[in-house]
């Protein structure tokens, strides 16, 4: 593919992590194989809305019982990676196109997940966690937080590249996606933040893997956004 840097000016990709470019969550695995069966009224808890996550989270690690080593491990052994994905990655990297991850999981999990596919110059903003005889402690984000109801704001992230003037592109699938959502001008969606979006009536394209998004964002290039949000490229 050519390098197209005079298409691409002014747009930035924002990507979730759990569930997103990996084909499970995470903390879901781990929560799964490695907590206490309650945690699970806690995700319904926030999936409703009845606590947010901010405050929910901490409560499910609290039910971890796992140590760090094992933990990494066995997510690096039966998480999968989203088809496409590193072949999105070299896209982005042929088309000048910053690639930033957004992820309400942990920073230390994306970071050996991504070398473990040979990728380590992605910029990760995650949450943190200390990890003590099979204690986890989360470690908020250090990130500005617009309404507190989050570990990790991501929509700070969104905010400060709208205010550079740039076109932004989100690709996410859970409920801490919902909130950035509404700051991108172009959203891929599937999961729960697909029917989120349905449910609002917010446009969105749905995707399934890496290869639909970079499809759709190759013809939308070509076009220079007109279609989409009014963006001219």
């Amino acid at each position: 593919m050519d390098i197209l840097p005079v298409r691409c000016a002014n747009i930035v990709i924002f990507s979730d992590f759990d569930g997103t470019i990996t084909q499970k969550d995470t903390l879901v695995y781990l929560l799964e194989n490695f907590a206490d069966p309650a945690w699970r009224m806690i995700e319904d808890q926030m999936l409703s809305d009845e606590i947010n996550e901010s405050e929910g989270l901490q409560k499910e690690f609290d039910l971890l019982n796992v140590s760090w080593e094992k933990a990494i491990k066995s997510i690096l052994t039966d998480v999968p990676i989203n088809p496409g994905f590193i072949d999105f990655y070299l896209w982005s990297h042929r088309n000048h196109i910053p690639l930033i991850i957004l992820s309400g999981g942990l920073f230390d999990i994306c970071s050996a997940y991504l070398d473990k596919q040979g990728i380590s110059d992605i910029e990760i903003r995650a949450n943190d966690v200390s990890v003590r005889e099979k204690r986890w402690k989360l470690i908020p984000a250090d990130r500005p937080r617009i309404k507190g109801l989050c570990n990790h704001c991501k929509s700070s992230s969104l905010l400060e590249k709208k205010d550079e003037g740039c076109h932004i592109v989100y690709i996410g699938d859970g409920s801490t996606d919902r909130c950035p959502s509404g700051y991108a001008d172009t959203v891929f969606a599937k999961d729960i933040l697909e029917d989120y979006l349905i449910k609002e009536g917010r446009e969105f394209y749905h995707f399934d893997d890496f290869y639909d998004v970079m499809e759709k964002l190759d013809g939308l290039m070509d076009e220079g956004f007109r279609q989409d949000s009014g963006f001219a490229g």
